[in-house]
């Protein structure tokens, strides 16, 4: 019985820290807005406005040459 109770502690313990986790990865993730158009029965059609998230600048020619 004790190794029950502690093998469901530890249990609940790790759920409870990936869950905490996945809240703080998911609140940290960039939301694009968007306007809704037209709604149906299983989907509905957005319109997303352009948007630059990131950019670098660089002299190199191609992404492989990026990493070196």
């Amino acid at each position: 019985m004790k190794y029950f109770i502690i093998s469901s502690g530890i249990l609940i313990l790790v759920f409870a820290i990936f869950q905490g986790y996945q809240a703080f990865a998911f609140s940290s993730t960039i939301r694009q807005a968007y306007k809704v158009i037209k709604v149906e029965k299983e989907f509905e059609i957005r319109y997303y406005p352009s948007v630059t998230i990131a950019t670098i600048s660089s002299s190199a020619k191609s992404y492989k040459d990026l990493g070196n």
